[in-house]
């Protein structure tokens, strides 16, 4: 079982980091959210 001790909270967590993931992320962390995004590429390409 894993502990719970190493995990980050967050308000949001946003899959995916294209142009309209990275747009509402962006949207959220500027209302004061903690957002997280997650995106599989390297950017920039």
């Amino acid at each position: 079982m894993q502990s719970t001790e190493n995990i980050n909270k967050c308000d949001v967590l946003v899959i995916g980091g294209g142009p309209a993931g990275a747009t509402i992320s962006t949207k959220l962390a500027q209302m004061g959210r903690d957002v997280v995004m997650l995106e599989k590429e390297q950017h920039p390409r």
